[in-house]
């Protein structure tokens, strides 16, 4: 069976802001290239993520960093390192959820993971593959996108896989090729984003005395996409 990537962009912010125009101007094409370059050298290798019953589908969900929001996370190599304090307790699970402050830059960092693991959704095995970092915004380039990309695949794998190893990745991260990245159109067209969502409305509504407020309604995607940023 097959190992599928999708993209997921949230079109609002926490405080209920939409931020649709704000997701990466990438082409698809860098997620499948850098997952390529993973799968061949990292999954495959080490018999991973097979299985003649179901496909696996990642589901890759960046975002702009808040320092108000963003406030625990796993541990992880690419989250950087925990305080000796919290170090015993890492041992026992994975799944525990660490404040900025444990980790010892977590003041300063502004690039943060939250791998997560699989479940069953339609009969394939699913998982979003999570990151949030301040450069996460229309204006990310293709280099930086490619860069946090392939943290993101590595801190899901790192999380779900013990036989993988951190330096691996970081062996293998080097063979990302940049004129290859830098080849891919830049800002990328509506049509070569492929985000979830794209090809439907977008509607936010609220309940005011039992009545239904529109707060934002947008018929379709794609239109008011290309109204803003035009092709």
């Amino acid at each position: 069976m097959a190992i599928k990537l999708r993209r997921l962009w949230m079109n609002l912010d926490d405080d209920q802001k939409l931020i649709l125009l704000n997701r990466p101007r990438v082409s698809f094409e860098i997620d499948q290239y850098v997952w390529n370059i993973i799968e061949q050298g990292i999954v495959i290798p080490n018999g991973i993520m097979k299985s003649e019953k179901h496909d696996y589908v990642l589901v890759v969900s960046l975002s702009k960093y808040n320092s108000d929001t963003d406030l625990s996370f796993v541990p992880s190599p690419y989250n950087g390192i925990l305080r000796d304090a919290t170090l015993l307790s890492v041992n026992k699970t994975s799944d525990l959820l660490y404040k900025r402050a444990d980790f010892v830059d977590g003041q300063t960092r502004k690039r943060w993971f939250s791998p997560s693991k699989f479940w069953t959704n339609q009969g394939n095995k699913t998982a979003l593959v999570r990151a949030c970092a301040d450069i996460v915004t229309e204006h990310i380039t293709p280099l930086e996108y490619a860069d946090l990309l392939f943290d993101a695949f590595g801190a899901f794998l790192l999380y779900n896989f013990k036989r993988v190893k951190k330096s691996e990745l970081d062996e293998l991260k080097i063979k990302i090729d940049k004129n290859v990245i830098c080849g891919f159109t830049f800002p990328a067209p509506f049509s070569q984003q492929h985000y979830q969502g794209d090809n439907a409305n977008f509607r936010l509504t609220s309940y005011e005395n039992g009545q239904e407020k529109i707060l934002i309604d947008i018929p379709d995607v794609e239109i008011f996409y290309k109204q803003h940023f035009t092709e």
